[in-house]
């Protein structure tokens, strides 16, 4: 009979999983913090965040993928197509005096 609960896999922590650590070198507490929030970004820690945040109901979430989808889709094309997405401009800035 084996004992799933007794494995020790190297993970610990709430429901098994470990958590994101960051190392603080020499005081640099300032580095540290940039450092998760680049890693909680790039893991899509804060995008899971905003999503349950509030209630969204299946559909509203339907919909959102497929337009996400879809704006994947138009952006490939044009790189295929060699067409380059027009860039925002921005307004013009008063000159130094």
């Amino acid at each position: 009979m084996s004992d799933h609960g007794s494995r020790d896999n190297g993970q610990s922590g709430f429901f098994g999983k470990k958590g994101m650590t960051v190392r603080v070198w020499n005081g640099n507490v300032n580095g540290a913090i940039s450092q998760l929030k680049k890693r909680m970004n790039t893991e899509g820690v804060t995008k899971e965040f905003r999503s349950h945040q509030f209630f969204e109901t299946n559909t509203a979430k339907r919909r959102k993928r497929l337009a996400e989808a879809k704006s994947r889709w138009k952006k490939k094309q044009a790189q295929i197509e060699g067409i380059a997405r027009p860039k925002k401009k921005r307004p013009p800035t008063a000159p130094k005096s």
